[in-house]
């Protein structure tokens, strides 16, 4: 799935409960993001990332 395309759909557009579920869990990605570089948490926004994340 496509999830920055989700972001743009129509109003007609039907969305799955699992396309929804995906989409809170990016917001709540995103806010975590947000909220630890912020407060300068340096290990808590390392865990955000994967094993194998290139920075």
């Amino acid at each position: 799935m496509d999830l920055v395309g989700s972001a743009k759909l129509r109003r007609n557009t039907m969305v799955t409960p699992e396309e929804l579920c995906e989409i809170e869990e990016i917001k709540e990605v995103r806010y975590l993001y947000t909220h630890y570089y912020d407060g300068q948490r340096v290990e808590e926004l390392a865990d955000l990332f994967t094993e194998d994340a290139v920075c």
